[in-house]
């Protein structure tokens, strides 16, 4: 995993316009510092932990048993990886569960946290605008700001959860 190579490596990232999906999962999470330009955007909108029964549904029984064996190893790769670095792998998949209790998946793209939570979590993490972006010029408003709730901290799921809800 990615994420593994910029930890070992104690990189530190700087963000000029967007960091989001693989991105912001392994690469923000696992530097060692992040700075953010001014108008950085730095979006997540899943990970192995989400369920994927909606994408599974067209696929042959065949298909389904070498996707669920592909996705148990990518949320174990995952899940030691979040181990590692001691966050949250949950936290991948907070934005999914908020925007269900809001009801307006359809308008988030993407979602971020405040800077002040994402050091709450513990990232080394700076912004010169102060605070992370939603919107910038070059790829517009794409993102919405989840605050970390004590529910949001206490949700926990395994990966065996997950295969159940994608696969069940």
């Amino acid at each position: 995993m990615f994420g593994n190579f910029v930890r070992d490596r104690q990189i530190n990232v700087v963000v000029r316009i967007l960091c989001a999906s693989s991105c912001a999962n392994y690469v923000f999470t696992g530097a060692k510092s992040v700075y953010l330009e001014a108008g950085a955007i730095v979006g997540w909108h899943g990970g192995a932990l989400q369920d994927y029964s909606d994408q599974m549904k067209n696929f042959s029984e065949e298909n389904k048993l070498m996707m669920r064996q592909s996705m148990a190893d990518w949320c174990s790769e995952e899940s030691a990886f979040f181990a590692a670095i001691n966050k949250p792998q949950e936290m991948l998949i907070w934005g999914q569960l908020f925007s269900q209790q809001k009801n307006y998946s359809d308008e988030i793209q993407l979602w971020s946290y405040s800077l002040m939570d994402l050091k709450n979590l513990g990232f080394d993490v700076t912004a010169e605008d102060k605070e992370i972006a939603v919107t910038n010029e070059k790829v517009g408003h794409i993102a919405a700001v989840l605050p970390v709730t004590s529910k949001l901290l206490s949700f926990s799921r395994s990966c065996k959860e997950a295969l159940e809800l994608t696969f069940n």
